[in-house]
């Protein structure tokens, strides 16, 4: 009876997991994301960013062969506009590197082909803000645009 119980209560625990993540507004992500990719840009810096769920690790020059700063990332939203591009509203903090242990926020497009990646990024981020940039500016000096890698 008592190995009956704990049962029980251990599957009604994990029911409410996943209810209470998505009550907290926080995005599961999928092992396939589309941000998921190496990204570079011989014209930005860093030169070649390799994100996955749960982090990324940037390069300041396409040949480095070992990363110059990386962290861990979390996506806060995804969504689709109209066109098919995807938005991601991400939160980070940089845990390798010169700027190790600033938190920063992203707010990333990546087109409806899947190639092309234009994001802004604010930094320091004390804690995520879902209006702190509210659009994708050129003219914003964190700006970059980054292109799949092998395309």
């Amino acid at each position: 009876m008592k190995t009956k119980t704990v049962i029980l209560i251990s599957a009604a625990l994990v029911m409410f997991v996943p209810i209470g993540a998505y009550a907290q507004g926080k995005y599961l992500p999928k092992p396939n994301e589309e941000l998921c990719k190496t990204w570079e840009n011989v014209n930005t810096y860093p030169q070649k960013t390799v994100q996955f769920v749960g982090g990324y690790k940037d390069y300041d020059l396409i040949t480095d062969p070992t990363p110059t700063g990386e962290g861990i990332e979390q996506i806060m939203k995804k969504w689709t506009d109209a066109d098919g591009n995807i938005w991601y509203w991400t939160f980070g903090k940089i845990t390798v590197g010169r700027y190790a242990g600033v938190q920063w926020q992203c707010l990333s497009k990546i087109s409806h082909n899947g190639t092309l990646k234009e994001e802004v990024v604010v930094a320091p981020a004390y804690e995520f803000d879902p209006n702190n940039p509210a659009e994708l500016d050129p003219g914003n000096r964190t700006y970059r645009v980054y292109y799949l890698y092998g395309n």
